[in-house]
């Protein structure tokens, strides 16, 4: 037989026909399996894609017999099994994705007026502590954006942001915020943190503290990232320079070199549909992607 044009076939034999046929037909449909989307909403359908949810899977598999595959970049399921199998395991996946759905948390952001910096870093761990623990709110601080995100149900985020910006306007003066308003960033400050800076980019020049890079350039480890939100740009904002080689290997630790490009692989992943990664969902490896018919 030939390598290269060498193919699986299956032989029945009968004396029915009509059985043949039947088996045939059957045997066909467990072969290409079930096409899965949630609703058909490829951005929900991505709620199964996590850690829980290829935990959530293993489980679906092992309890209706079934075996699903993960199209990551197509953003859909392929489910195998027996008769009704596949349908009791789509609606499973239905039932998980729903109540996701169903506690999903809101995210807003509010902008740190210019002027309340210093006291927002200075506070941060506070903000969590006090508002985010009386409210039931996650509360994240971009010090390079400027931002304050709260995460949690919907009311909760409401309280909480009145209660931020009463804390703003409490504990920082008419006085303070005119100085700050007229007051212009020093040759040497953090864009960040405000504080003295202590190291420079060789691509734009651009000064900022080296912790404060670290601290940004963290977040680009996120393997979920996009190939343009990964991409390492000055902090600055309207200075979109990318990051020197020199200044990335000075910035993050010989050991967290690995994350980042684990994540830049993953990004990029996403922009060449001929490349696809494996849809089981205990296998890392990637292969030249093909098209089901």
């Amino acid at each position: 037989m030939d390598e290269k044009t060498a193919a699986m076939k299956i032989r029945i034999e009968g004396d029915d026909i009509q059985e043949i046929t039947m088996a045939k037909v059957a045997f066909d449909t467990l072969m290409k399996g079930m096409e899965y989307r949630y609703k058909d909403d490829r951005e929900k359908t991505r709620f199964i894609f996590d850690h829980d949810g290829t935990t959530a899977l293993q489980k679906i598999q092992d309890e209706t017999g079934t075996y699903i595959c993960c199209c990551y970049s197509d953003s859909f399921l392929r489910i195998y099994g027996d008769n009704q199998a596949p349908d009791i395991a789509a609606a499973r996946i239905d039932e998980y994705i729903e109540n996701i759905l169903n506690n999903r948390n809101f995210t807003i952001t509010l902008d740190i007026p210019k002027g309340y910096i210093r006291h927002v870093l200075k506070l941060s761990t506070n903000y969590q502590d006090t508002i985010g623990k009386e409210f039931h709110v996650k509360i994240n601080i971009s010090d390079v954006k400027r931002q304050i995100q709260i995460t949690g149900k919907k009311q909760n985020i409401i309280n909480a942001e009145e209660a931020i910006k009463k804390n703003w306007s409490a504990t920082l003066t008419e006085q303070q915020l005119l100085h700050n308003n007229n007051a212009t960033t020093t040759n040497n400050e953090c864009p960040i943190c405000c504080e003295i800076a202590n190291y420079t980019l060789q691509a734009c020049g651009h000064i900022s503290c080296l912790n404060c890079l670290k601290q940004e350039l963290s977040r680009k480890f996120d393997t979920t990232l996009s190939n343009e939100s990964i991409k390492i740009k000055c902090v600055m904002q309207e200075c979109n320079s990318v990051l020197s080689l020199r200044d990335i290997k000075t910035i993050i630790d010989r050991e967290n070199m690995s994350k980042l490009a684990r994540a830049s692989f993953q990004a990029f992943l996403k922009t060449d549909m001929d490349i696809v990664q494996c849809m089981s969902t205990d296998c890392k490896q990637v292969r030249k992607g093909f098209s089901y018919k």
